[in-house]
């Protein structure tokens, strides 16, 4: 919940452009997969599920990043493309216009098959996720936890309550998160955490102000020093 009254409050008040956000979210998630592949994306295979929120637009970000670096990328949509609006659709139109192969899974579709995949990118819900997952989707995520092939979460794991580190049904469980600007409480709360695994903070160039503003008045202590 703060950090989307942080992000409210960049966009809205210091005028950052959500476009920006969005783009600087997604460069930083490839870089950090780029370090995930040692260095070299050249021939990798990368599966990109994205749902219709801001998850599946950061998604379109990372896709055509990897594209550019020689990845094989392969987007899959959760939601009609209809659905999708905002700074979200203006990156999926990118992807689009460069010619990446992008394939709708409905509730009835057969799931894809990732033989071969060396990478699993979950964008399909946000930090906003509260409750349970629909049954069409919580089939999805249960498939992609049962690949054996490693996952990256954008910002979260897709069916976390990130205020408290609920689970209610199906949840992704990450082998990599890269949450976004700043850690969520319920990456840090079981059965939350569990669900993270490796957590990477990305910075996305969130001004200092708009932090400052929400006074948050929550620390988090590590056995590393301080790092």
């Amino acid at each position: 919940e703060q950090m989307r009254a942080i992000d409210r409050r960049a966009i809205e008040k210091i005028g950052i452009p959500g476009l920006e956000l969005m783009e600087n979210a997604g460069r930083g998630i490839a870089h950090f997969i780029k370090d995930i592949f040692s260095g070299e994306t050249k021939g990798r295979r990368v599966a990109i599920f994205c749902g219709r929120g801001n998850n599946g637009g950061d998604g379109y970000v990372i896709a055509r990043f990897l594209n550019t670096w020689g990845a094989t990328v392969q987007v899959f949509l959760l939601t009609e493309r209809s659905q999708i609006e905002g700074d979200a659709l203006a990156n999926l139109q990118k992807i689009e216009q460069v010619g990446l192969r992008i394939t709708k899974i409905g509730a009835q579709d057969a799931l894809p098959i990732l033989s071969g995949v060396d990478l699993i990118v979950d964008g399909i819900f946000g930090t906003g996720f509260h409750g349970q997952v629909e049954p069409g989707i919580a089939k999805v995520i249960d498939y992609l936890n049962s690949s054996g092939i490693s996952i990256l979460a954008i910002d979260t794991p897709s069916g976390l309550d990130n205020d408290t580190g609920g689970v209610t049904g199906a949840c992704i469980k990450a082998t990599h998160t890269a949450t976004l600007a700043l850690p969520k409480i319920g990456q840090y709360f079981y059965p939350g955490r569990g669900h993270c695994r490796q957590i990477k903070i990305i910075d996305i160039g969130m001004p200092v102000e708009a932090v400052a503003g929400e006074e948050i008045l929550v620390n988090l202590t590590t056995s590393g020093g301080g790092k």
